[in-house]
């Protein structure tokens, strides 16, 4: 499991940084918060943390 959350946090972190339009940013930068948030909710407060 630690593995997928590097790998999806470091997918995330490039596509923000590759994303030339502010849409996009937004877009990604809400979606992952959503994540985050779902995930938190389903297993707790042990990945919390990563919200941004």
């Amino acid at each position: 499991m630690k593995t997928f959350f590097k790998a999806t946090l470091i997918v995330l972190f490039f596509s923000v940084l590759l994303a030339n339009r502010m849409e996009i940013q937004n877009y990604l930068i809400d979606s992952y918060q959503s994540y985050v948030a779902d995930l938190s909710s389903h297993t707790g407060s042990k990945v919390s943390y990563l919200g941004v």
